[in-house]
């Protein structure tokens, strides 16, 4: 997130790293980068850590399965096996002395202490080379082929958009001025207008999503989000960050980003996996990111909400899923 909250002021940081991980911090800043989650960079004897702090406050959400902690522990914790299997490119968090990985940051909020990776953090974007993607698929592969202990803590997909009741709540009152906050009747107005896009688009995910429900069996562990923002380039290679959204899927959860650049991976996957792509299961992913980003930035702009960074970015980001939405 962008916006640094009132209530985890820099001196609350210092102090939930030096209780949990014995790190007297020497200087702690606000990291405005990524969304979702709220980042600080730790600096101590010489040394920088990256700290990632989350909320587990129930939300408007909060009845889409499992609580976030729930889920945000089994993703981190699947993310340090993997790194502990040797998945190098995992880049996990650290254990407290206690051998957790999440800690209680005030009331509603929880922290992940990680090293501070040196290298190049690319932006938003396609990759910017062949070399760049094959490198990610090669990545994916060993992700997706991990042992089969690897699963001990991961949670599955469920294939659900998430917060579509409050979604379906705002969608229909539409006809009417939304008083939320500066960017909700502007959100009212494009949704209304494109409302029967929508509506196709969550009826062909449906349809699409029934289906690969019934693959089960080729669930394998997922990264969820392999796009080239959440990539750290490195003296020995490309590594991976934000295992918060790891689950037991089907491949093309993570495979779809690579896909739009270059199918031609597709066919690299194959032939080292043996296991076929579906293309209708790319197509159900493709269409999942842009469909969740509707749902909760609906739900947002619905709601309460303040003119500040967080909130434009989310409005511009909610204009530019309408605008790429097909039926």
């Amino acid at each position: 997130m962008y916006t640094q909250p009132a209530d985890l002021p820099n001196h609350r940081i210092a102090a939930a790293v030096r209780d949990g991980w014995g790190i007297d911090a020497d200087n702690v800043t606000h990291a405005a980068v990524g969304f979702g989650s709220h980042h600080w960079v730790v600096e101590s004897a010489g040394r920088r850590w990256f700290v990632t702090v989350d909320s587990v406050e129930a939300g408007p959400c909060a009845d889409d399965g499992p609580p976030r902690r729930v889920r945000l522990g089994a993703a981190l914790a699947t993310a340090r096996l993997l790194r502990d299997l040797g998945l190098h490119f995992v880049v996990a968090p650290v254990p407290t002395s206690t051998g957790d990985l999440l800690i209680p940051v005030g009331g509603s909020y929880v922290a992940a202490l990680y090293p501070y990776i040196e290298g190049a953090a690319l932006d938003w974007g396609p990759y910017p080379d062949a070399a760049s993607r094959t490198a990610v698929l090669d990545h994916l592969i060993a992700l997706h082929t991990a042992p089969r202990r690897a699963r001990h803590a991961v949670l599955a997909d469920d294939l659900s958009i998430p917060c579509r009741d409050r979604f379906d709540e705002a969608a229909s009152a539409t006809a009417a001025p939304w008083t939320g906050g500066p960017f909700a009747e502007a959100a009212r107005r494009l949704l209304y207008d494109r409302s029967e896009v929508v509506a196709r688009a969550l009826a062909r995910y449906d349809r699409l999503a029934s289906a690969a429900m019934s693959g089960i069996d080729r669930y394998v562990v997922t990264h969820g989000e392999p796009h080239r923002g959440n990539t750290i380039v490195t003296d020995d290679g490309v590594v991976l960050i934000d295992w918060d959204t790891v689950l037991l899927a089907p491949p093309e959860r993570d495979l779809w980003w690579l896909a739009r650049e270059d199918r031609d991976l597709i066919g690299r996957y194959v032939d080292r996996t043996g296991v076929m792509i579906d293309p209708d299961a790319l197509d159900l992913h493709r269409r999942r990111w842009d469909l969740t980003d509707i749902t909760l930035f609906t739900v947002h702009l619905y709601g309460q909400h303040e003119d500040d960074e967080d909130s434009r970015t989310v409005w511009d980001a909610y204009a530019d899923a309408l605008a790429r939405l097909d039926s």
